[in-house]
């Protein structure tokens, strides 16, 4: 945890490139997949927060249940929309 970048607090407009970019240093990448995933495999899944109108929010989610919220309410998404996983490239 402590290698990871805090990229939202670098800016809302350019964290998704920073992560991107970040994984990609590091020999991974982000796959869009086609809704929940049935496996052990940890995904993202966004969509907008319920704390503020129009803000994207991200989480993880395992076996089709929310696993972690990084925000501190754990409230999760208002709905689900984009659905990715990471994994290592070839």
């Amino acid at each position: 945890m402590d290698e990871v970048p805090d990229f939202v607090n670098d800016g809302p407009t350019h964290w998704w490139l920073q992560t991107v970019t970040w994984l990609d240093e590091r020999g991974y990448k982000i796959e869009p997949v086609w809704g929940h995933l049935d496996t052990d495999e940890y995904y993202l899944v966004s969509g907008p927060s319920p704390r503020y109108k129009n803000l994207a929010h991200v989480v993880i989610y395992r076996n089709g249940k929310m696993v972690h919220d990084p925000h501190p309410d754990g409230f999760g998404l208002n709905e689900e929309l984009h659905f990715d996983v990471i994994r290592k490239k070839d």
